[in-house]
């Protein structure tokens, strides 16, 4: 026993690793996403190799190249767990041709019999009915990546997929850079960014599925580190990049208010204000705002998926009232967002690091009362959670691949025992973590 132990201590990491490089494999060239046993099998093993890398503690180096690997295995993967690739390809080849993607729907351009680009048909089919129908609702720092794809591949989509593949794994190794450096400036263990740099929901999601939530992280990490340096304004400038790349920062913008104060927050939020106008000034006029503010509501008044208090609330609504609840979703959001943001605002936290865990119990209360959550929606979660002593984001990470199950060849159709099974495992990390556990921030200097 004393042998086996010492074994793996040796070369335990080699076999997680090795272990963990043939499973990507396995979901990137063998498994569908309707093959629910098999991927779970697959999460599974992913996760619990994950966890036990981490307690290894492994050399900088070691995890860089692992994480570096797992990432380029998906380097010539078309993505199977979702379309979403194919609407950020479409953008990419209208912005070339000089078409705003925020004035026409899909639906309206294949019905002008227009080609536009050769591969315009298999785009559109690929894509789906809802993002046909739909305004593009990615801001235009999200357009980038396909666009620079548009460029650099020409008519290929498979050349898009591996140029825009390659941004986002820059992207990540950049966290992977200024995470580190902004621990440092914590005095924490700098290698506690492998949290998110190794965790298996960013690596499928970013670099298999290409979602753009690992850009926004890159420039909401950049605000943060120069706010660290005392540097606001450059703080600013990336903090409205990054809303400039998914809207989610948005919430977070009146956290900054106790640290700045009244005097220094005035050019703050003009310069994240000028930042994100001048951001969206190549495409503004009335139709671009009626049509991407019709695009945005559409999240908050249409769609339900994988919800959590949400699904709750709207079954005793039904039952006891006969009230459709997703009609008041676009009121109730806002109120619910207000009152926690004022509530943070009152404890009046001036710390850079208690800031990042506000964002991180900020943007959990969002998903909490959302009516759709996506897998990917969660990695901001896991990066703010390399800065603090909770890991209910890395258990979350786990258990969101059970939503995966609602998807069939033809069909998408939620279990609730499994979304039970989801969310009770959050919940019990929760509680034990919050009034078992409690974990506590240091007051320190360097916060």
């Amino acid at each position: 026993m004393g042998l086996l132990s010492s074994t793996f201590k040796r070369y335990g990491g080699l076999f997680l690793g090795l272990l963990t490089l043939f499973i990507y494999i396995t979901i990137a060239y063998r498994i569908e996403r309707h093959q629910h046993l098999a991927l779970g099998l697959c999460i599974l093993v992913l996760f619990v190799a994950y966890f036990r890398l981490l307690r290894l503690k492994l050399t900088y180096k070691s995890m860089l190249i692992a994480g570096l690997v797992f990432r380029l295995v998906f380097l010539y993967y078309q993505p199977a767990f979702s379309q979403d690739f194919f609407r950020f390809i479409w953008d990419g080849r209208l912005l070339l041709k000089g078409i705003s993607p925020y004035l026409f729907t899909p639906d309206q351009i294949i019905s002008s019999k227009r080609i536009f680009f050769e591969e315009i048909n298999a785009l559109y089919q690929g894509m789906g009915p809802l993002s046909q129908r739909n305004f593009s609702n990615y801001p235009p720092i999200h357009q980038i990546p396909a666009f620079i794809a548009a460029i650099v591949s020409g008519k290929s989509i498979f050349g898009s997929l591996v140029s825009m593949r390659l941004i986002l794994i820059l992207a990540d190794l950049g966290i992977l850079y200024y995470g580190r450096k902004l621990l440092g400036l914590f005095e924490m263990p700098k290698n506690a960014i492998f949290i998110y740099f190794l965790n298996p929901l960013v690596v499928i999601e970013l670099s298999g599925n290409l979602h753009h939530e690992g850009l926004m992280v890159f420039f909401m990490l950049l605000a943060f580190y120069h706010l660290k340096r005392k540097k606001s304004f450059y703080a600013a400038v990336f903090m409205g990049v990054s809303v400039l790349t998914k809207l989610i920062p948005l919430l977070l913008l009146p956290l900054f208010f106790p640290k700045l104060g009244s005097v220094k927050s005035l050019p703050f939020f003009g310069t994240i204000a000028g930042v994100i106008i001048l951001g969206f000034s190549p495409f503004i006029n009335l139709e671009f705002i009626v049509n991407y503010s019709q695009s945005v509501g559409l999240w908050f008044s249409n769609f339900e998926f994988n919800a959590s208090l949400y699904y709750v609330l709207k079954i005793i609504l039904k039952h006891f009232f006969e009230l459709n609840l997703i009609t008041y979703m676009r009121f109730i959001v806002p109120l619910i967002m207000g009152s926690t943001l004022l509530y943070f605002i009152s404890r009046k936290q001036s710390k850079t690091r208690a800031i990042i865990i506000q964002s991180l119990w900020l943007l959990s209360a969002y998903f909490f009362i959302s009516t759709t959550i996506h897998p990917w929606y969660l990695i901001p979660l896991v990066f703010l959670s390399c800065f603090g002593n909770y890991r209910f984001p890395l258990w979350w990470s786990f258990s969101i691949f059970l939503s995966y199950a609602a998807y069939f060849q033809n069909e998408v159709n939620e279990n609730p025992y499994l979304l039970v099974i989801e969310y009770g495992i959050l919940m019990a990390v929760l509680i034990y973590e919050c009034f078992v556990k409690v974990p506590r921030i240091k007051a320190s200097s360097t916060g």
